[in-house]
Order: C-alpha cells, then structure tokens, then sequence
C-alpha cells in the first residue's frame, strides 16, 4: 500500500481482508484506496473504493 505520504507499507490485516482488497483491483481499472485502523489488538479493514481517499486528508495549508 502506498499512503498519501508516498510512503509503501504493509498493513497487518488479515488473510479475508487482503482477498478482498484483491478482488477489488481485479475488477477495477484504476488503483483502488483502502482505509484501516490499526489498535493494540490489530488492524481492521474499513473500506475499498475507487475513490482517491488522499484528497480528502486535511494537510497544514487547508486545515
């Protein structure tokens, strides 16, 4: 996964999760976005889309 940083990290999610973020590139034909959250207790899938989910993260000039 590459964050909105340009950073590529390999989130802890499980084997369901990654199927499912697989599946949805498969049939998309563009690169999909993914958010998770991530706790002592692990890390959960939230949600795949096609939608870019960095324009939506506040930065220091708009916040």
């Amino acid at each position: 996964v590459t964050t909105c940083e340009g950073q590529t990290i390999k989130p802890d999610l499980d084997s369901q999760a990654i199927a499912h973020i697989e599946r949805r590139q498969s049939r998309s034909s563009v690169d999909v976005s993914v958010a998770w959250l991530e706790a002592p207790e692990g890390s959960q899938l939230l949600l795949v889309a096609n939608s870019d989910f960095c324009r939506w993260q506040p930065n220091e000039k708009t916040f």
